[in-house]
């Protein structure tokens, strides 16, 4: 791991124009982790640019501060991918430029190469951890925008430290960036203690979609195209609601089904820890992690359920 930690800083320490290119429809970490990593090659001297081809949700505005954009008005000479472990993960607006890569930055597992330079590291929380190493390896010192963003990252894909992919690793890292004095109170409180009645009224209605499978262990709820517009909710209204079905006690894998087109569902799976939802969904082209993975299934609402009813014949009671 120093081998390539020293070689990715390498690499982005003589480049002088860089893109940074995160996943469609961006989460927490990859918002983070790429802002963080923006801040520091800004320090530098570097010009650098986060390309993202959808709009960042309202709620991480504090750390993107409109910077997230899907065009450069520079030609970049290094072309780094954060948070992203397969092409299919990115729209159209960066597609292209992402086939350039020279450096991933990723916390899943890769099935296939993406480029010739790749720091992935599985047993990370989050890209987030990734990049403070390589910060550090890059002698560029936390001010508060960078260590603010990498806790967002961290905190974000943990569910606020509760998650099973959360180390001491995690938690020495988030101590080291509290003490920048960054308002993590005030953080935690926007992102996982307040909801807008439009998110309330959403998991209302995802809620009266549930249905339980294999003796109550499986739980599956969705969000569909016609909920979003009933509540006036918009794509930022959904982030973290994949958690609401594998809190139910009793359930062991809990799978919400968010619609994206007449006949596409993003599928995204939660578990307990001895079932690996990764693997399942390895079987119709997706991954992730062993407890949080996702995949994109296509039919009729009814038909994804009985599609995913029967990934799981062989693994629940």
């Amino acid at each position: 791991m120093y081998h390539l930690l020293q070689q990715a800083a390498n690499m982005l320490q003589a480049a002088d124009d860089i893109a940074i290119i995160i996943h469609n429809r961006p989460d927490g970490d990859a918002i983070g982790s790429s802002h963080a990593l923006y801040h520091a090659l800004r320090q530098l001297g570097k010009r650098v640019g986060v390309l993202c081809s959808d709009e960042a949700g309202r709620q991480f505005h504090c750390i993107t501060k409109n910077q997230t954009i899907t065009a450069l008005d520079f030609e970049p000479r290094r072309v780094v991918l954060t948070d992203v472990s397969s092409f299919a993960q990115l729209g159209e607006q960066t597609a292209a430029l992402a086939k350039r890569a020279d450096l991933v930055l990723d916390h899943h597992k890769v099935s296939d190469p993406i480029c010739d330079t790749m720091l992935v590291d599985p047993t990370a929380a989050a890209a987030g951890e990734l990049i403070f190493a390589l910060l550090r390896q890059m002698e560029v010192p936390l001010d508060q925008e960078i260590a603010l963003a990498l806790y967002c990252a961290l905190a974000t894909d943990t569910g606020c430290f509760r998650f099973g992919n959360t180390t001491a690793r995690t938690h020495e890292i988030a101590a080291i960036l509290m003490r920048t004095g960054i308002d993590v109170a005030s953080f935690n409180k926007l992102f996982f203690e307040t909801k807008s009645r439009a998110r309330v009224l959403l998991e209302q209605a995802m809620l009266d979609s549930l249905s339980f499978h294999y003796r109550d262990t499986l739980a599956i709820a969705a969000v569909t195209l016609d909920m979003l517009a009933r509540c006036h909710a918009g794509e930022d209204e959904t982030g973290q609601i994949s958690n609401l079905t594998s809190e139910i006690e009793g359930v062991k894998v809990g799978v919400t089904i968010k619609q994206q087109s007449a006949s596409a569902f993003k599928i995204s799976m939660r578990s307990v820890r001895e079932i690996d939802v990764a693997e399942i969904c390895r079987q119709v082209g997706g991954g992730g992690h062993a407890q949080a993975a996702g995949c994109l299934l296509h039919g009729t609402l009814d038909e994804v359920v009985a599609q995913i009813v029967g990934l799981f014949a062989a693994v629940l009671p």
